[in-house]
């Protein structure tokens, strides 16, 4: 796990008396990496536009009044302003309030946030991250639990389950009872890296060289790549090499072939 991949995301702020906007932008700014700290916190520059983009809200006037909210809660302890040459305000710095942001944590990835998540959808995903066992690597909790912890409709929750499922965020399955293995019980919820493996086929093959009684190569045919080596009298054997497929799947079959002699 490196370092700057990841940010400790506090577990109190699922409990605490936050909006969804809220919770947004105060994720963000814990995820902003930095290297100024000090006994009243931790120091974060950023614009407000950048925040609006990246939590999914409309305009930068509205992340104003989110921080002001979250000044005013004591999560964010300090708005420092800086001034450009011209005189005008440039971008904020905010120091959080690490007092309040202390305790049990979460790992989280820094990349959450290119995933494109509106507040609630965020909020939903993060908490499933929080639940998941360490040993397991999978949670069960249910749409119910999902809205009580949440304070979201259990309908809005069901609704970002699926869209969540739908954008590969999470994987839900379905686990069958162990008294009675025709009927399903909870809601299984997991994360799994996928990595997707591109490949890359070449326009021409480069070819072992054959030993001085191979006396045979063919060109392609039929997507295949046919391979004659004549080491014994009249009969040669055909290798079939399959070059696509995913997997890529490569069989092999061996058949006489008479020669005709010039």
């Amino acid at each position: 796990m490196l370092k700057l991949d990841y940010f400790k995301l506090p577990n109190y702020i699922f409990a605490a008396d936050l909006t969804h906007n809220e919770f947004a932008v105060l994720v963000y700014l814990i995820s902003l990496h930095t290297n100024i700290h000090s006994k009243t916190g931790d120091y974060k520059r950023v614009r407000q536009t950048t925040i609006a983009h990246s939590c999914g809200i409309k305009t930068a006037q509205t992340v104003s009044r989110i921080i002001k909210s979250l000044h005013e809660k004591g999560f964010i302890s300090h708005i420092i302003k800086a001034y450009r040459p011209d005189n005008l305000i440039g971008t904020y710095t905010y120091v959080l309030n690490t007092e309040k942001l202390c305790g049990e944590y979460t790992p989280i990835k820094r990349s959450v946030f290119t995933r494109n998540l509106n507040a609630k959808q965020l909020k939903v995903y993060l908490y499933l991250l929080k639940c998941i066992d360490k040993k397991l690597r999978y949670c069960w909790n249910s749409f119910s639990d999902i809205s009580n912890a949440l304070k979201i409709k259990r309908d809005d929750v069901i609704a970002i389950v699926s869209d969540l499922v739908y954008e590969r965020c999470i994987r839900k399955t379905r686990k069958l009872r162990y008294d009675n293995r025709n009927v399903y019980s909870d809601n299984v919820y997991s994360i799994k890296t996928v990595r997707l493996i591109k490949k890359r086929l070449k326009k021409e093959l480069q070819f072992l060289i054959c030993p001085q009684n191979c006396n045979h190569i063919s060109t392609y045919k039929n997507k295949f790549v046919h391979l004659y080596n004549s080491t014994l009298s009249e009969l040669c054997q055909s290798i079939f090499l399959r070059v696509r497929g995913s997997p890529q799947n490569r069989s092999s079959i061996y058949k006489p072939v008479v020669l005709l002699r010039k």
